[in-house]
Parts: structure tokens; sequence; C-alpha cells
């Protein structure tokens, strides 16, 4: 499974596929090898990570480009990190399952997890610190599973450190444990986890935060923003009322047989309150987490079943399987379109920029440029449109001496022919071409 996934991730990236998440987390991750705090100039100049999200799971990651020191190990160790989650599963489902034969029914729990579209969208899209919580995610659930307490504590309070949204998560857990009779233990966990996520955003972000701040306070709103919010994720067609239904549907409704899916509503009630549409859809990775708790709570409800129950209910999962693999994220970027001539163009301009000097460039090209060029930024459209200058995430002016722009994107779903704005700007600027052909084009100052 995690060579599949790798060689998926490896071709897009090779394709242009990957965006500036890649990026980012690549500075990140190159900064914590080298012994210092996870920094990236793709967000602003020295700005520390964690005082945008905070995620120290990323660490783990940090001794691998010790190994191989390129974004590409990322995409790699992403994979790996999936694969043992799914390994977790399918040996918690060799043990627990009932009944002769336990071997393909745990095969095909794997194979549900890995195919389930939380998984594939996380896994087309970039990298990202929620898949290095798969594993701790899958230990704390076949600890639950298996009733041994100690462990899932531990591993629960491990997969406090992978987001700090992760606490509305773990809370889920300590809820579900409390139903199961263990209420001094579900209870305690569910406090220590809300307490833990008030104090990364209280204090923690803002401590490391630039601003002095969480960047995205402003997301929620006031009271009626959120109603609102709340109503549109719910009521508008294809948002997370649909998520939700395509992941119970994706095992085969063998999930609702476990109590284990009330652990993710918490987290399901943020994302409703939120104002980015991106929290309530099926893309991105947002619903990686979650499928891995799915996919326990369909091993979970596969013990529920009697022996003539069960038979059907693997039938169900086959089907729904068979369709999440058949129609899923990864068959869809295995289909794009990719022209040979357009990725040549792309190296040809990236190899206009001399070693190690600032550039910024399209988001797209960004994961291509971040080994060699350290202060590599990204380009995007100005944001309100007609803003007559381009700046970073907290508005601080581009300081990049090098530009490699895309004369065919539409970056960051800006209009498709901001170029031409962009280029005029730039010129006025003081700005002078010295490449363009093919459809991309390199300036300097």
């Amino acid at each position: 499974m995690a060579a599949g996934h790798a060689a998926v991730s490896l071709r897009i990236y090779s394709h242009l596929g990957c965006g500036m998440d890649l990026a980012i987390f690549d500075q990140g991750v190159r900064s914590l090898s080298q012994g210092h705090w996870p920094t990236s100039a793709m967000k602003s100049a020295g700005m520390n990570l964690w005082g945008d999200h905070f995620h120290p799971v990323i660490v783990l990651a940090a001794p691998l480009y010790w190994l191989w020191d390129d974004p590409r190990m990322l995409l790699i160790a992403q994979a790996m990190a999936l694969g043992v989650g799914c390994a977790v599963l399918v040996r918690t489902a060799q043990r627990l399952v009932p009944g002769r034969g336990p071997v393909p029914v745990a095969v095909l729990l794997g194979l549900g997890l890995a195919a389930a579209p939380g998984t594939q969208w996380a896994m087309v899209f970039d990298v990202h610190e929620v898949a290095f919580g798969v594993p701790l995610l899958a230990l704390s659930l076949a600890a639950l599973r298996e009733e041994r307490w100690c462990a899932f504590t531990a591993w629960s309070l491990a997969v406090l450190l992978v987001k700090e949204d992760a606490g509305l998560l773990v809370a889920g857990l300590g809820g579900v444990v409390f139903l199961m009779g263990r209420r001094r233990l579900g209870a305690t966990l569910a406090a220590v986890a809300m307490a833990w996520t008030g104090l990364v955003l209280v204090v923690i972000i803002p401590a490391l935060s630039p601003t002095g701040q969480w960047l995205y306070r402003g997301a929620v709103g006031g009271p009626r923003a959120s109603l609102h919010h709340v109503s549109q994720a719910l009521l508008s067609p294809g948002l997370l009322t649909g998520t939700v239904a395509v992941m119970l549907l994706a095992t085969g409704l063998v999930a609702l047989r476990s109590p284990l899916p009330l652990a993710l509503l918490p987290s399901l009630a943020a994302r409703s309150i939120s104002g980015n549409p991106a929290y309530w859809g099926i893309t991105y990775h947002y619903n990686l987490l979650p499928s891995v708790v799915l996919a326990f709570a369909t091993l979970d409800g596969m013990r529920r079943f009697a022996p003539r129950a069960r038979q059907r209910a693997t039938a169900l999962l086959v089907m729904a399987v068979m369709c999440s693999a058949r129609y899923g994220a990864v068959g869809l970027r295995l289909r794009d379109h990719v022209d040979p001539g357009r990725v040549d163009a792309a190296r040809e301009a990236l190899g206009v920029v001399p070693p190690a000097a600032p550039v910024a460039a399209d988001v797209f090209l960004t994961p291509h440029l971040t080994r060699e060029h350290p202060a590599t930024q990204q380009v995007r459209p100005a944001w309100p449109p007609g803003r007559a200058d381009y700046r970073d995430d907290i508005g601080r002016p581009l300081a990049a001496r090098w530009l490699v722009l895309d004369r065919n994107s539409a970056s960051h779903g800006g209009a498709e022919h901001w170029l031409p704005q962009a280029l005029d700007h730039f010129h006025r600027e003081g700005w002078r071409t010295v490449h363009d052909r093919d459809g991309f084009v390199v300036l300097t100052r």
C-alpha cells in the first residue's frame, strides 16, 4: 500500500501537480533537520510554522532529511505513515474478528482504509501533518478496541501533537470511552484534550506567531456568522452533510454499527462553524483522520455481526471498497492529461534562476525550488482583486530577487488571466524579463 501511495504522489510531483503545502512543509522540516525552528519563507520570511499551525509531529520527519534532503522524501514519508496506519488496522482485525478465516476480512479492512475518500484526497494533495498522525491514531484506536487503557491514553495524548485542532478528536474519543463505561478515564481525557486545545490556541500559537495572535481566529466570526456557516455547511449540496454520507458509504455503512463515529462529532461541529468552505467538502486532507476512525469503526461493526450477517456485511464492504478505488481521487488525478512539453518548459524556466537566489514563483512551481532556493516564496493573485501589490501571508511585500510565473496558471482560484496584471505591476516596479518561453516567464531585479 505504501509503495502504491508513494508512486502516485511522486508521479503527481513530477507532473507539476504539487503546490505550496509541500513547499511549506519541505522548508519547515528542512529547518528542523538542521536544528532550528520550523521556519518557512513560503508563509513569510523567517516565519515559525508553529505560529501558524501547531504540529510538533512533523519533527518525526526531520531525521529523514539527513538521508535525502528533498521534498520528495516527505511524499515518501507520508506514504509510509499511511501504510503503517493500514498495517495497524489489519493486525488488529486479525486479532479481533471472530470466527474462521479472519485474514481476508482484515486485508479488506486495510484496503478499505487505503482506498477511503479521505485517504485518497490526502494522498493526491501535497503533504500534511495529519498524515504523520495516522499511525498514532491507529495505535490509539487499536488499544481502545482491545481495552488496553494505558496504551490508549498514551497514544491519544500523542495525537494531540498532530495539530491544534486534534484535541477535538481526542475529546471525542474520550466521550466514546465515557459511553463505554470508563467514565473517569473518558471524562479526564476529554477535559485534558480541550484544555490543551485552548492552551495551544490562546498561548502557544500567539507566542510563536509573528503577529502575536492566532492567524485564523477570524474564520469563525460571531454567533450570527457561525449560524450562517453551519446552515451553509449542512444544507448546501455536496458539502459537510454530503461528505459524511460519502465517507460512511465507503464503509458499506458497517461503521454505523459502532459507537466510534460519535468521536468525530466535535471535529465536525468545529468544521461546520468555519467560514472556509474547504473544511466542509470531501477534497483536501481534512478527512484523513476521520477516515481512520471510520475504518476502525468498520472493524468494530464487523465484530458485532452474527456470522451469517457478517458475510453479507463483507459483501457490502467489498462493493464499497471497489467503488472507492474506481471513482476516487487517485483515479481522477491519474487520468489528468499532462503535456510533457509543459513540464520540460517549466524545468527550463526554473533553471534560469541562480542557485540559492531568493525567488518567488507560481504556487505549483514552488516545490521544485525550495531545495536549492531556501528563500522561495509564492506569487499568487493580489487580494482583494485590483490591489496594486503582491504580499505574503502576513502582509509583507515579496522579498524575492527573482520571479518565475506561469501564464497558464489559475493559482489560488484567481482569475485565469491574472498574470498580465501581475506582469504589468512588476514591470512598473523595476523588474525585467529575462526569459519568456512556452508559457513561463522569469523576471529579475
